[in-house]
């Protein structure tokens, strides 16, 4: 009885929603901290998250102790719910060979990963409470060296 109870509860219960990147559409502004070989140091940004026909363009500037990194990635949701993000509008990042990179939302972040000839890289984006987002981002290159970044953003 008792299982025949779970299961119909479980059966009525409706599946968690899968974290939409499209309702962090707008201004960001944030900062957080970055490694970079064994080094670290903050981080500040100020993002953007525009619609572009199904897609959802990110652009913005973040100041690091080295300079300045320009973002533009295209997040592309594809038919069988995925995402494919690809750089664009942005002078080429001749530091990496990946092209591209693919992951699927799950209730909690959009996680996308891509991979290229000895290295590897992940970009997440997590819902924060209180209409935060979080980015997170980390690469593992040719040279072995690691680095990661994560900045915690609130709206402009």
């Amino acid at each position: 009885m008792i299982r025949a109870a779970l299961a119909v509860l479980c059966l009525a219960t409706p599946a968690a929603a899968a974290f939409d990147v499209t309702t962090k559409h707008g201004d960001w502004q944030g900062a957080g901290q970055m490694l970079r070989g064994g080094t670290t140091g903050a981080i500040r940004c100020r993002i953007s998250l525009e619609p572009q026909g199904a897609a959802t363009f990110v652009t913005g500037r973040c100041a690091i102790p080295e300079g300045g990194i320009e973002i533009g990635l295209l997040l592309t949701p594809q038919p069988d719910g995925s995402v494919i993000a690809r750089g664009q509008g942005v002078e080429p990042n001749t530091t990496t060979r990946i092209e591209e990179l693919t992951g699927t939302p799950d209730d909690n972040a959009l996680t996308l990963r891509g991979t290229a000839d000895g290295e590897t890289a992940a970009v997440q984006f997590v819902p924060l409470d209180g209409d935060g987002l979080r980015i997170a981002t980390t690469r593992q290159t040719r040279a072995g060296t690691e680095e990661t970044s994560v900045v915690d953003l609130t709206r402009r």
